[in-house]
């Protein structure tokens, strides 16, 4: 049997914190703190990008990673 919750939960969460939507400003707190970095940063559990996608628009030499193939295919 298929499990449909993954699924609509992926859906839900990007309907309500699409990417770029900042929670208690960590978005900008991120963009500050890696801004300035020259290396490569690795994301882990990046979701559907709210976060990496941004900073990806800043130039931020970013890699995302998730388990959840739901999320990632959102991302994309």
């Amino acid at each position: 049997m298929e499990n449909y919750y993954k699924k609509i939960s992926s859906l839900i969460y990007n309907v309500t914190k699409t990417p770029g939507t900042s929670i208690d400003k960590d978005l900008e707190f991120y963009k500050f703190k890696l801004l300035p970095i020259e290396g490569k940063v690795l994301e882990a559990v990046v979701g559907n990008g709210r976060l990496f996608i941004p900073l990806l628009k800043y130039k931020v030499d970013i890699t995302g990673i998730d388990k959840s193939q739901e999320m990632i295919d959102i991302c994309k």
